[in-house]
């Protein structure tokens, strides 16, 4: 019976350390961290809001950045910059060329 009692408690102590988390740990860098998207449409709304910075004439790498930031919450890398700019054909052209 004494038995029984330590190996219940034991069990208690012990059960909370092999539980998942109820809900994963989210980014303190987002104002609305409750409203964090899937992992998988962040690409797709930073490039968004990159093509949003660039119509209203932001050229520069920081000032891309920065738009973004403002427009998400979190900003995102000069790779990420970078790799947009490849794909809308904008390599090398910080002029007035419209994105489609």
């Amino acid at each position: 019976m004494l038995i029984d009692i330590i190996l219940l408690l034991l069990l208690l102590i012990l059960l909370p350390l092999f539980r998942e988390p109820s809900a994963p740990a989210t980014s303190q860098n987002s104002p609305d961290s409750d409203l964090k998207e899937p992992a998988q449409e962040r690409p797709v709304i930073v490039r968004r809001a990159l093509d949003v910075a660039w119509k209203q004439g932001h050229r520069t790498y920081p000032a891309l950045i920065e738009s973004v930031r403002e427009q998400t919450g979190i900003g995102c890398s000069r790779r990420t910059v970078s790799d947009w700019k490849k794909l809308r054909g904008l390599v090398g052209d910080s002029q007035q060329r419209e994105v489609v």
